[in-house]
């Protein structure tokens, strides 16, 4: 995982990541922050409502507050991603 920026550098509005997703994320619920993922490489399994979905390069996802989700790799090597949750703080990845 790299930060790229922090909560801090944007005022709370946003945190950034770039990160690997070699393990699977579990379920779980971000009640303030939306969560927006940007596939650089590979795919990503992103469940939510009962559903698996498949995001692949150049694919982009948003995860609005209040939905619970989890997200595995869906490739190898592993999916890489620009993480961004706003407000920043709101990441269960860091």
């Amino acid at each position: 995982m790299s930060v790229k920026a922090r909560t801090a550098d944007s005022d709370g509005l946003f945190s950034l990541l770039q990160v690997t997703v070699a393990q699977p994320i579990p379920h779980h619920t971000h009640h303030v922050a939306d969560e927006c993922v940007y596939v650089l490489d590979g795919k990503l399994d992103i469940e939510f409502d009962g559903t698996v979905h498949t995001a692949g390069r150049g694919q982009f996802v948003l995860l609005p507050h209040g939905v619970p989700h989890a997200l595995r790799p869906g490739s190898t090597p592993p999916p890489r991603v620009i993480q961004i949750s706003s407000p920043g703080g709101g990441t269960a990845w860091c």
